[in-house]
């Protein structure tokens, strides 16, 4: 099937008798196949997940999509985590950069709002998993050695990148809530800075917009620590068949910075 078979097969079983039309696809997603769709001249997007991910909750994702701090979610599937949500109109902020103070100030917002308790993300645990059966290079084992831990703890995103929030009209949205569960709020700011290709002095900025008061040391552990968790993801796509030239791209340059 191509995927926009696979993508009406998948609005079929989760929607029943519609009619869908103008399929475009959305770029971005690696391990997902997104495309947008019309209903009745209403807007919807389809998520198919072509890579299984043993190492995803799909009940613990749905209790933060049930926060409402992304679209409107239509129809989710527990057992592959397919998904419609209703369109949103906005450009994602890869396209239309926040400067440092509204990311920190969007960052802040998001944290207060994204409940607590729920999960705990655990990085350790899930570098692990991703690479199991591999052999990592000496300074990914330095970066394993290094056990990076939270300082502080909030409820986060955990994959904050600049293809995951869109500024709507009336407020920001944020999507793809796979990774979500307590974690170092510093976390999500590194992947975030990462994402949107800012300076230190920016980051810096984005902290003191968000209030978060962190020293050097702090904030570098932590990129090491994102690194790392990049790093591995890409190891872990590339062994389950997800060929592609960025993600191998990914892996060499998240080795690189370690």
């Amino acid at each position: 099937m191509t995927p926009e078979e696979k993508a009406r097969a998948t609005i079929a079983r989760l929607a029943g008798d519609v009619e869908p039309s103008n399929f475009t696809y959305l770029s971005g997603g690696y391990s997902n196949v997104n495309f947008r769709y019309d209903v009745d001249r209403e807007s919807y997007v389809v998520r198919v997940v072509e890579i299984a991910a043993p190492e995803k909750r799909r009940d613990i994702e749905q209790r933060y999509l049930e926060a409402g701090l992304g679209p409107e979610v239509v129809a989710f599937d527990f057992e592959s985590g397919a998904m419609i949500s209703k369109w949103v109109d906005g450009p994602l902020i890869v396209d239309e950069a926040p400067t440092p103070e509204q990311g920190g100030t969007y960052l802040r917002e998001l944290h207060e709002k994204i409940p607590t308790g729920v999960h705990a993300y655990q990085l350790d645990s899930i570098v692990d998993q991703y690479l199991a059966g591999s052999r990592p290079p000496g300074r990914v084992q330095d970066a394993l050695d290094e056990a990076w831990r939270p300082r502080t703890s909030c409820g986060c995103h955990n994959d904050l990148n600049p293809w995951n929030v869109i500024r709507g009209r009336d407020r920001w949205y944020t999507l793809d809530w796979e990774f979500a569960g307590d974690n170092d709020p510093l976390f999500d700011a590194v992947g975030l800075a990462f994402g949107l290709g800012w300076s230190a002095a920016e980051m810096r900025r984005c902290l003191a917009a968000y209030g978060l008061a962190v020293d050097d040391e702090r904030i570098l552990a932590t990129e090491r620590a994102f690194y790392l968790r990049e790093y591995a993801w890409a190891v872990a796509q590339l062994d389950r068949g997800n060929v592609r030239e960025e993600i191998e791209e990914q892996r060499d340059d998240m080795l690189a910075r370690l």
